[in-house]
C-alpha cells in the first residue's frame, strides 16, 4: 500500500502570465501538493499550461502570484540567483534530450552538477561510479556519449540527476526518444526513485508511461482537472 509522506512541494493559488498586465493567464490558480515520496505524472495537451507549471515546480520560472512552498519554505519571491542555488542542490532533471556533453566521458557527465559544489572531487567520483553501477553502467565509465545507445545515455542522465541527492526529480518526457522496450526499462529505473526518499514529477503525453506513477494530475486551460487526481496502490 502506498502511503504519502509529508508535503515536499505545495502550491497555493499559483498564477502565471507573460508580458503586460493585460496578457491572459497561462496558469489560473493552481493548488497542488507533492509528497516527499510521491511519484506524480503531469499530463496535458500543448497549450494547457503543463510546461509552465513544470518550469515553476522545477524552479526554472517564478509565478506571477501565489505561494510556492518547498519543504515548508515559501520560495515564491526568491530572485534568480537564490532559485539557481536551490535548484542545483535540491532538484535533479531528466529530459527527453539527454544533454550529455559529447567530449566528456560518462563519469564526468554524471559529475557535472558537482563541479561547483566545493566538494573533494575524488570522493564525488566514487559516488558517480556507484550511481552508474546502480543503473547498470559501471562498465561504461570511460565511454563517450556517442559510444552509447539511447537507453544507456538516458541511464547516465538519470545518474547525473541523482548525483546531488536531490529532494525532487523532474522527468520531462524521459522516454520520448526511446523505443518501447527501452522505455519500459528506463521507467522501471525511474519508478524506483521515490522509494529512495525523493519525489518524482513525470511530465508526459503518454498514458502508458504515466501508468508508472502513483497518481496522475491533468491540466487543461491553466487549471487542474477535478476528479482525476487518483492514487493507485503500488
Amino acid at each position: 500500500m502506498y502511503v504519502r509522506h509529508r508535503p515536499l512541494i505545495k502550491l497555493v493559488n499559483i498564477t502565471k502570465r507573460y508580458g503586460s498586465e493585460d496578457a491572459p493567464f497561462v496558469l489560473k490558480g493552481i493548488d497542488m501538493e507533492i509528497a516527499s515520496n510521491d511519484f506524480v505524472a503531469l499530463r496535458g495537451v500543448s497549450g494547457s499550461g503543463k510546461t509552465t507549471l513544470m518550469n515553476i515546480i522545477g524552479l526554472l520560472d517564478n509565478p506571477t502570484a501565489g505561494n510556492y512552498y518547498f519543504n515548508g519554505d515559501d520560495i515564491s519571491d526568491m530572485n534568480d540567483d537564490s532559485l539557481s542555488v536551490l535548484r542545483n542542490k535540491r532538484v535533479g532533471f531528466i529530459f527527453q534530450s539527454f544533454y550529455l556533453i559529447p567530449y566528456l566521458n560518462v563519469v564526468d557527465n554524471v559529475l557535472l552538477p558537482r563541479f561547483y559544489s566545493g566538494e573533494h572531487m575524488g570522493a564525488e567520483k566514487e559516488r558517480a561510479v556507484m550511481l552508474l553501477d546502480e543503473f547498470g553502467m559501471a562498465d561504461k565509465c570511460k565511454s563517450k556519449p556517442s559510444e552509447l545507445s539511447g537507453g544507456q545515455q538516458q541511464r547516465v542522465a538519470i545518474a547525473r540527476a541523482m548525483i546531488n541527492n536531490p529532494d525532487l526529480i523532474l522527468a520531462d518526457e524521459p522516454t520520448g526518444q526511446l523505443d518501447s522496450a527501452t522505455s519500459q526499462t528506463i521507467m522501471e529505473y525511474i519508478a524506483k526513485l521515490p522509494g529512495k526518499g525523493r519525489a518524482v514529477l513525470l511530465v508526459t503525453h503518454d498514458a502508458q508511461t504515466a501508468g508508472f506513477a502513483h497518481r496522475t494530475v491533468y491540466i487543461q486551460d491553466g487549471l487542474l482537472k477535478a476528479g482525476e487526481d487518483l492514487l493507485r496502490e503500488v
